[in-house]
């Protein structure tokens, strides 16, 4: 719920207790459900007039604002630099497909780290991954390149579905066998911008560093929003999105 908002007090008029408990205890710094209600809250009659200095809290936003004199802006601590900023998270069990979400439009570039393993049956399975649209589903028509695998100095083929549904990121094996997968993704939300993606992992069934790359390039209709994994074994673990902060 807002907070009271903004009252401009005349001479003479009464103080209640309840308006010193939402207009000026409560409101020290005002608080309003958006920046329409704020903004319609001063220069009006019987409204306050903007100052330089005053600050506010927009709920739908989460965001704390100061007026510089000529308009709201954003309040950034300085202590606060660039830098990886946590998103989301997701903790799977014993499941064949994990939706990695989160990617939205307050970022350009984002990271995915996830520890997964298989707590059923025994060897390895491949780990694909597909960019989809929440409403139409799997984006066609990219294709796979520059990638590549060392396998303990063995440069080889790997991460790569040309033309098709898919591709490569690793593989699960067992309980006593994690595999840990990490990469960078630019390009999400947009239909202008080729979506990219190109990290490194460890597969533990052949004990194994790989590094993938994947490109998508543009011409799609539709713009992804999500990463999904896919495996043919319940997959249990751990993924983590973050967002790379430019100021």
């Amino acid at each position: 719920m807002a907070g009271a908002g903004t009252k401009l007090f005349v001479d003479g008029q009464i103080l209640t207790a309840a308006q010193v408990n939402t207009y000026l205890q409560d409101q020290v710094i005002m608080r309003f459900a958006n920046a329409a209600t704020r903004d319609a809250a001063f220069g009006g009659v019987g409204e306050p007039v903007l100052a330089e200095g005053m600050f506010c809290y927009l709920d739908d936003t989460n965001t704390l604002q100061s007026y510089t004199g000529s308009a709201w802006v954003n309040v950034v601590s300085s202590s606060t630099p660039p830098g990886l900023e946590f998103i989301a998270s997701g903790s799977p069990t014993n499941v064949t497909t994990i939706d990695i979400t989160g990617f939205t439009t307050a970022y350009q570039n984002f990271r995915v780290v996830f520890w997964l393993t298989r707590h059923s049956g025994t060897g390895a399975s491949a780990v694909t991954a597909t960019l989809r649209d929440a409403s139409t589903g799997y984006v066609t028509g990219y294709f796979g390149g520059g990638v590549s695998g060392n396998y303990l100095g063995t440069v080889a083929s790997f991460g790569q579905r040309n033309n098709g549904a898919d591709f490569s990121l690793g593989t699960v094996y067992d309980a006593n066998s994690p595999t840990r997968i990490s990469f960078d993704v630019g390009g999400m939300n947009t239909t202008v911008y080729r979506t990219n993606v190109v990290g490194s992992g460890y597969d533990p069934s052949n004990t194994q560093l790989i590094s993938f790359g994947y490109e998508y390039a543009g011409g799609r209709t539709i713009s992804p929003d999500r990463i999904r994994l896919t495996c043919a074994v319940g997959m249990t673990g751990t993924w983590h999105l973050y967002g790379y902060r430019n100021s």
